[in-house]
């Protein structure tokens, strides 16, 4: 037989057997700094990041007194200036919501009581004081903590992931009531039938209450009345 015949079928037998070939173990080898540099050639090269947007003051216009950073917003993008003004009229208006509240947290009246029962109105005057002055400024501790926020452009209609309700803060909402305010319940009726002991450390017992004293106001004294099923819960406030 020829040895070259030889030669294949020794490769064929020990091949299909799954063991290397013996005449195959003598071929040279490349060196090991070799194998080294062609591993670190097939590693793909690092995902270089733009750097992140700078936040800035309101970009379309004067920004509110009381108002957060925004980062990422479009200086041309209808869609964002839009958007943007939206979130921008809330900060204007929250003069206006906040200065009612603390005008009818002055005594233990029947809006206080839709929303507080029969709490001190001392104590929820005092959250109201710690966020607004009696001139409809924002109070230093209030405005430090909102120019603090950044407003970013990809989370415009979702919850936000930090609270910015004002009365979640200790300095705030803890230095008026003495317990730290949090969400037990986020809608107007689950609010209204909040029991005292939670109703006054609810945050948004604080918004809605603020909203019906202005309303009430804007409606020259025609009492609004309250939420009375969970078809009025579409009125939930995010923070």
């Amino acid at each position: 037989m020829h040895f070259s015949t030889l030669l294949v079928q020794t490769t064929i037998i020990f091949g299909s057997l799954g063991f290397s070939n013996p005449i195959a173990e003598d071929e040279p080898k490349p060196p090991q700094e070799t194998k080294i540099l062609a591993q670190r050639l097939a590693v793909a090269p690092p995902v270089v990041k733009p750097p992140e947007p700078k936040p800035s003051q309101y970009p379309y216009g004067t920004p509110d007194l009381n108002e957060f950073q925004y980062r990422d917003w479009k200086a041309n993008d209808q869609t964002d200036i839009a958007n943007a003004k939206k979130i921008h009229q809330a900060f204007r208006d929250w003069k206006s919501l906040a200065l009612a509240g603390k005008s009818q947290a002055t005594e233990n009246g029947e809006i206080f009581e839709r929303w507080f029962k029969k709490n001190d109105h001392k104590r929820v005057l005092a959250v109201f004081d710690r966020m607004i002055t009696p001139a409809g400024d924002p109070n230093p501790e209030a405005q430090a903590r909102i120019a603090d926020l950044i407003n970013e452009q990809k989370d415009f209609d979702s919850r936000c992931s930090k609270n910015t309700c004002s009365a979640h803060w200790d300095e705030i909402g803890k230095a008026g009531t003495g317990v730290h305010i949090k969400d037990w319940v986020r809608k107007p009726k689950e609010c209204v039938d909040l029991p005292p002991e939670k109703s006054i450390i609810n945050a948004n017992s604080y918004a809605f209450f603020a909203m019906n004293a202005y309303y009430n106001a804007k409606c020259h004294g025609n009492n609004i009345g309250p939420p009375v099923s969970t078809s009025d819960d579409h009125d939930e406030i995010d923070d």
